[in-house]
């Protein structure tokens, strides 16, 4: 039995040395190539099933015939398969039986509201789960009429629908109710009515949001507008007011100001070089206190989770991982994370946006190290610039492509701004735990620290603005696919090339050699 089991490994996995380079990888397209195939095409359950069967006995013909080609195809048939189940099973779990029977009629339903709610304007949402029922509700109401928090039970009035897909600002078609089903929501009420409910109410949501309005007390208190405006946008995901968001967004700093993979790619990023002093270990734990805090304060969002494993995973990969292991290591967890949510790889632009980033610093971290080799280390402002150049060089095609433009100041912007973000964050909160303990007068004094920073990143964002701004928009030409693709070519050839760089060790020093 050993000796069978030598020489298959030796056949098929050529002693073990090509699980990582194929097989992940083979794993991953062939999941997600049937998530994609299941979401645009139609599939019967107990077909998927047969298919899955069949697809079993292919394999062990290839196996024990020791058909390589055969064996290596089923491996991709078989989890393109279960790509297809497994988006069949999720599609069935997040829907209701009793809820579809009520779909587009007016309907009151009792349970309890499982989000904080966001007003915008004249309007609130939140998320509400039904009593006796695992289904969730997006629900939008009048925000004058909104006295509540996450935790309280209600009865909502309103008519049921399915979320629609639309046209987005940039004439896109944006598939909003595959966004919502990532975030396991299926159903949505509009201008719905409540009456409270006098039923003890309890959540986790409700005490993290209580714990948000003790920590943002002091900076509130403390960091007059805007400046508190951008604090609590950074650190717990706030929206900003319309005319700080615009200012943001023309010089790419809108980023930083909300709950995605890219914001906490850059702030693990920091954190991890603004505690340089510490052991790795107490590094690694620091960082990921902080972003496990932020996460709480977000109400632990499967969206804000899912990226704060990624940016918490790529730092420490990038720090003391090798690169091309790092980078199978990152694919595994990327089909863990789309089993976990099917739809939200293939439409939820955070989750895509947030493994670009996580990739671009694992793969190209140390490049970009040796070609900005010249620049200063004083703060480790060499290691921010090549974490934000690796970041910035793999997810700048996918700008272009889901937003359709790109500012040319978020090169500078991002260098100037991004090392002091973590600090802001960091002084903030030590604020607001120390006006929590008496005497809280203190934290008025400690609230100078992210004041005076959030003045000079003001300043420079405004200067930025007054000087020059220039949007490049190739929308609805061929330029922009062109474009696009042109620059994509180029990053896959200096990954490749950096994929083709072995690290060895001479002497207690990392040397570089190109394989032959």
């Amino acid at each position: 039995m050993k000796r069978w089991t030598k020489q298959v490994n030796e056949k098929y996995f050529y002693g073990g040395r090509i699980v990582f380079p194929y097989i992940i990888p083979l794993v991953v397209v062939g999941f997600l190539s049937g998530l994609l195939a299941f979401y645009y095409f139609s599939f019967n359950f107990l077909i998927i099933v047969l298919f899955l069967v069949w697809l079993v006995g292919f394999w062990l013909i290839g196996f024990f015939l020791k058909y390589r080609f055969i064996f290596w195809l089923a491996i991709f048939l078989i989890f393109f398969t279960i790509g297809l189940g497994r988006g069949f099973i999720f599609e069935a779990g997040i829907r209701d039986s009793f809820l579809e029977g009520f779909l587009e009629q007016k309907i009151s339903l009792s349970g309890q509201v499982i989000s904080s709610p966001e007003c915008q304007n004249f309007y609130c949402r939140f998320v509400f789960q039904p009593t006796n029922s695992q289904a969730k509700v997006l629900v939008s109401t009048r925000g004058e009429n909104v006295d509540f928090s996450c935790g309280q039970y209600l009865e909502i009035n309103g008519k049921l629908a399915r979320p629609q897909a639309f046209i987005d600002e940039q004439g896109k078609l944006f598939a909003y109710d595959r966004y919502l089903a990532g975030r396991k929501i299926a159903y949505t009420i509009s201008f719905a009515t409540f009456e409270k409910s006098e039923q003890e109410s309890w959540h986790y949501c409700s005490w993290l949001s209580s714990l948000k309005e003790s920590l943002l007390a002091g900076p509130k208190r403390y960091l007059p507008e805007p400046h508190y405006s951008y604090f609590a946008g950074m650190s717990s995901g706030d929206r900003l007011p319309e005319k700080n968001r615009q200012i943001a967004s023309q010089v790419g700093l809108a980023h930083l100001f909300v709950v995605s993979g890219y914001h906490l790619q850059i702030i693990a990023t920091a954190l991890f070089s603004l505690f340089y002093f510490l052991k790795p270990t107490f590094r690694l734990l620091s960082t990921s206190g902080i972003i496990f805090l932020f996460i709480a304060l977000t109400g632990f969002k499967f969206s804000a989770w899912r990226a704060g494993l990624m940016a918490v995973l790529a730092g420490i990969l990038f720090i003391f991982g090798r690169p091309k292991k790092s980078f199978y290591i990152l694919l595994a967890v990327l089909l863990f994370l789309s089993f976990l949510s099917p739809p939200a790889l293939l439409y939820d632009r955070g989750f895509q946006l947030s493994f670009l980033a996580a990739t671009g610093l694992v793969l190209l971290g140390d490049f970009w190290k040796r070609k900005i080799d010249f620049l200063p280390d004083n703060f480790n402002f060499k290691d921010n610039t090549a974490a934000f150049l690796a970041v910035y060089s793999i997810i700048f095609p996918a700008l272009l492509l889901f937003f359709g433009g790109v500012s040319i100041w978020s090169w500078p912007a991002n260098i100037a701004v991004v090392p002091l973000a973590p600090l802001i964050i960091f002084f903030g909160f030590l604020t607001g735990l120390i006006y929590i303990i008496p005497p809280n007068f203190l934290g008025q004094w400690l609230a100078f620290i992210p004041a005076v920073i959030s003045y000079f990143l003001l300043s420079v964002v405004v200067q930025l603005v007054n000087l020059f701004y220039f949007l490049t928009n190739y929308q609805n030409s061929q330029w922009n696919i062109f474009s696009s693709l042109l620059l994509l070519i180029i990053v896959i050839m200096v990954i490749r090339k950096r994929l083709n760089l072995s690290t060895i060790i001479i002497k207690g020093k990392k040397c570089y050699n190109k394989k032959l």
